[in-house]
């Protein structure tokens, strides 16, 4: 994976409490594209208050970003301390749920982190995944002007894109334009969950969408 500069975010933070303000009850482990929107919409509507890649993305009030793409670099680089436990709660400490990217690149160490928190595993038939993955990740990092608008706003579009390609360059084992990668890579993940949960004695909710 690419080396990710890691500059000062110049806003005005929300800078998590001592304490996290709620416990994490759900993790929603499936991959991108299998219903974590709708899932996300849903869980608001039941009065959780969720985190998705578009919680992450348009709260620039935050470290998250630069901590999100600390986190990855740290696991899947070894650049750095990698996260557990409660350094999660630097980006979560407002939520009592998660889905979708960068959580999901987090399987073990957010079940070791949230202990109580339910599982929810959603899926679909991975020929259509990968037909969905193509027209909104692939298309979205096709465009042209990523690379100049990266370098002229280093601290939010040089820090999103990287992050967006991230999950990519794991479910592809380091090369993220090869889409003849992803399905092993989202059969690599579903497993993982299952592995994981099984190892601490924890029930998956399996929702095919």
């Amino acid at each position: 994976m690419d080396n990710i500069p890691f500059p000062t975010v110049p806003y005005n933070r929300m800078e998590p409490p001592a304490q996290r303000e709620k416990r994490i009850k759900v993790l929603a482990l499936g991959m991108s594209r299998t219903g974590t929107m709708s899932l996300y919409v849903a869980l608001k509507e039941l009065g959780y208050n969720c985190y998705h890649m578009a919680e992450c993305i348009l709260n620039q009030h935050s470290d998250s970003l630069v901590l999100w793409n600390r986190a990855i670099d740290a696991k899947f680089n070894g650049n750095g301390r990698k996260f557990s436990g409660a350094d999660f709660d630097q980006m979560l400490w407002r939520y009592d749920e998660v889905t979708d990217i960068p959580c999901i690149l987090f399987v073990e160490e957010l079940m070791d982190a949230y202990t109580d928190a339910r599982i929810i595993l959603t899926a679909r038939p991975v020929e259509s995944w990968l037909a969905s993955m193509e027209r909104t990740f692939y298309t979205i990092l096709s465009w042209k002007r990523w690379k100049y608008l990266e370098f002229v706003d280093r601290s939010y579009i040089g820090l999103y894109i990287p992050l967006l390609r991230s999950p990519l360059s794991v479910w592809t084992n380091g090369n993220w334009k090869n889409t003849s990668r992803l399905p092993d890579g989202y059969a690599a993940h579903y497993e993982l969950v299952c592995a994981a949960a099984r190892r601490r004695g924890r029930e998956v909710l399996e929702f095919r969408v």
